[in-house]
């Protein structure tokens, strides 16, 4: 049913109507406005890259085949608009403040240590993903964060799918380096 309605909303959308065109930014802007902040660590940049991204779908739709799904070759454009204006910007840093998290209610104080624990590691890792590369930034975000397949991962990132898990093999290498770094260096200035 839903890919039924999806493909209805691409034929209106390839004519023009807007009803189409809404129906999928509904449906996928949490996912494009997500894979372009953790590549960019900015969200008014990300917010940017996802509307731009939108624009570029819209545009191209013509182009679209079929042949893969359009959620794969929409995140596609979205991770390429993304990459394309970090490389022209200077990466900013998420300040930890800045990043909407789901407020839940604790009752007790087990629970607020767990959570206080849990924030403190999404802090480190989200310094450890902003020192890496930004394709391998993509590859962990597409695969561990939005879990996406390998060959997902390697459709919409246009690499064969040995190649994504080889360069997955190595991000997961370098997060786990810079993690170790920070966290050492954390340490000795607790000590």
């Amino acid at each position: 049913m839903q890919e039924e309605l999806e493909s209805i909303a691409i034929e209106n959308a390839r004519k023009g109507n807007p009803a189409g065109c809404r129906y999928l930014i509904d449906r996928y802007k949490d996912y494009v406005f997500s894979i372009a902040l953790r590549i960019l660590s900015h969200r008014e940049e990300a917010e940017e890259a996802a509307q731009d991204a939108f624009m570029k779908a819209f545009q191209g739709l013509g182009s679209f085949s079929g042949q893969s799904k359009f959620s794969t070759w929409l995140y596609r454009i979205a991770c390429n608009e993304a990459l394309a204006r970090a490389r022209k910007k200077k990466r900013y840093a998420v300040d930890i403040d800045d990043v909407e998290e789901v407020k839940l209610p604790w009752d007790s104080f087990a629970d607020q240590y767990k959570q206080l624990e849990h924030k403190t590691r999404q802090k480190y890792i989200r310094m450890a993903l902003d020192r890496l590369p930004d394709n391998d930034r993509l590859l962990i975000s597409l695969y561990y964060l939005q879990e996406q397949s390998v060959a997902e991962v390697a459709e919409v990132t246009g690499q064969e799918a040995n190649t994504v898990k080889v360069r997955i093999h190595r991000a997961r290498k370098k997060l786990h380096t810079a993690l170790a770094g920070l966290l050492e260096t954390e340490l000795k200035e607790l000590l």
